[in-house]
């Protein structure tokens, strides 16, 4: 079973993060029988969300994890994303190769490298699911290498990304998931995933 909860950031651990908030981001595992068991911890704003946000973000888990098979993932290289300290509503990724050479890939394949790269989905606690702007995004042709072991890092603002979601804050905490595909040249599990709490802003 995978329990993603939130963490008391008096006491830092590896689940933790900086920005107001809890996450659960990491391959996902699918389970021998197909059917993964989910349980979602919210710990949010006074008294819990309500009950029709609770079964929707329990959905929303469900349908990320079904999907998700971490089969030969590797210790040394994956994807680690995180709201970034230094810029509001900025999620930032870290991808980390570990195939046993340099390799060369397309810039857009990172999930922050095209709008089609990267699925993002946001859903209030109320169960409302916010717009997401998807502009035409056309695949550019540069290219990045890697050497073993290597990362690369870059963001994507949440702001561009959905409409509304300032304002949304301002009244209601904000669940947001995200699923990437990893090419096969990093040498790490294709499927990657997670769950980030945006705070309500008081």
């Amino acid at each position: 079973m995978l329990q993603t909860d939130c963490v008391d950031k008096s006491k830092p651990t590896k689940q933790s993060w900086e920005g107001g908030g809890c996450r659960a981001s990491h391959p996902l595992l699918t389970a021998k029988d197909g059917a993964p068991s989910v349980v979602l911890g919210y710990r949010g704003t006074k008294g819990g969300p309500p009950a029709r946000g609770a079964v929707i973000v329990r959905l929303v888990i469900l349908l990320l994890v079904s999907s998700f098979n971490a089969s030969g993932q590797s210790t040394t290289g994956g994807v680690q994303a995180e709201m970034a300290a230094q810029k509001p509503l900025s999620l930032r990724f870290n991808v980390t190769s570990a195939a046993p050479s340099r390799i060369t890939l397309l810039r857009y394949l990172l999930p922050w490298g095209n709008v089609n790269s990267i699925v993002l989905l946001a859903v209030t606690g109320h169960g409302e699911v916010l717009q997401r702007d998807m502009p035409i995004d056309d695949p550019s042709n540069q290219k990045i290498s890697l050497d073993p072991g290597e990362s690369v890092s870059g963001a994507i603002d949440l702001r561009k990304a959905f409409r509304g979601l300032d304002s949304t804050l301002q009244k209601d905490d904000v669940n947001l998931f995200w699923a990437y595909h990893a090419p096969n040249e990093l040498g790490i599990s294709a499927r990657w995933g997670g769950w980030i709490l945006l705070r309500r802003r008081h």
